[in-house]
């Protein structure tokens, strides 16, 4: 058992759903994100959407399962996501969370799905993986090591601040303590070098980006 709770969106669907999913101690499905688990024979604990993107196969589990739903009308404010999110953050003893299903349809699904993941990451440990990647957000104070793996080819890291300070070691490219702006490419495709490289977020935020060889 993963001591984790899974998300599943409905962006394009790739190899991370169909690993361990079975395995995690809660599922959540988002909306048409049920599509993917109904497809595959994966179940979820909990539905939580609109309907606004749940195909009939899916609407035929959610009528003859156990599965807890959580209904919303289309016209809300916040997307089924983020009011996932929410849940897991105001109901959920497990807060850490791995996110399927995320990147790689629309940009603006994509960049809203970041954006809500960053207002939530000082209270739920979240990792996102879709394509071809895996990301976390680098908090201020936050040590995180990248493994040297044959499947983990480079790390990014993009500023969400203005400013971003960060050390970098054990890499191809290391910092210590260097400020990079916003809309600097600085940080782009690093590579672990040893065991590991370690990455210290001194001051704001940043995007890790990890490419994976899939």
């Amino acid at each position: 058992m993963i001591n984790k709770v899974a998300i599943v969106l409905n962006g394009p669907i790739d190899c991370f759903l169909t690993g361990s999913i079975r395995d995690y101690a809660f599922v959540i499905a988002v909306d048409g994100g049920l599509n993917h688990l109904v497809k595959y024979d994966m179940d979820a604990d909990l539905f939580i959407g609109d309907y606004d993107s749940v195909n009939d196969d899916a609407k035929g589990y959610i009528e003859t399962s156990n599965i807890t739903h959580v209904d919303y009308n289309e016209d809300k404010d916040k997307t089924d996501f983020e009011l996932a999110l929410e849940y897991v953050k105001e109901k959920c003893e497990i807060k850490t969370v791995d996110i399927y299903c995320a990147m790689g349809g629309r940009e603006d699904h994509t960049m809203t799905v970041l954006n809500n993941v960053l207002a939530y990451s000082k209270d739920l440990n979240i990792t996102v993986y879709g394509g071809d990647q895996a990301v976390k957000v680098l908090n201020e104070g936050d040590e995180i090591k990248v493994v040297n793996r044959i499947d983990v080819t480079s790390f990014s890291m993009v500023p969400v601040d203005e400013e971003f300070t960060v050390s970098i070691k054990s890499a191809k490219w290391e910092l210590d303590h260097e400020t990079v702006s916003r809309s600097s490419s600085l940080l782009m495709s690093n590579k672990a070098m040893g065991d590991h490289a370690l990455i210290t977020a001194h001051k704001n935020r940043a995007f890790l980006f990890i490419t994976l060889f899939i």
